[in-house]
């Protein structure tokens, strides 16, 4: 299986054989980066690094989307398919790292599961 960032670098070569000089996601990122910078923080990078990383919003909105179901008693396993494929992801599996990721998060995943097999052992 090819990784994302090898198709994402072969895609950018291959728009940059076309005489494009910029890809998509440099452009995306250079406009996050300037957004960062307007917005005052301290230290912007579009690389690995230090500071705001466009990769953080898709961070965030992944555990927050997860966060809502559970709060508004929708069943996670049910609404992964939606999220995955919203974020590229082959399959739900690879989606559910952002659960275990963040302590909120595992802390209400971990209370669903107890009140599902606290309702188990009544029957």
């Amino acid at each position: 299986m090819i990784s994302l960032t090898v198709r994402l670098k072969e895609y950018i070569a291959a728009r940059r054989g076309l005489g494009y000089d910029l890809s998509f996601s440099e452009r995306v990122l250079r406009k996050f980066a300037e957004f960062a910078d307007r917005e005052g923080a301290d230290h912007i990078t579009v690389e690995h690094g230090r500071g705001p990383r466009i990769h953080d919003l898709r961070h965030t909105f992944a555990v927050r989307t997860i966060m809502d179901w559970y709060r508004s008693g929708l069943d996670p396993d049910r609404e992964m398919l939606k999220l995955s494929t919203y974020l590229g992801h082959s399959t739900p599996e690879l989606t559910y790292w952002y659960i275990e990721a963040i302590p909120e998060l595992l802390q209400l995943a971990c209370e669903r599961a107890e009140r599902n097999l606290a309702g188990r052992d009544a029957r």
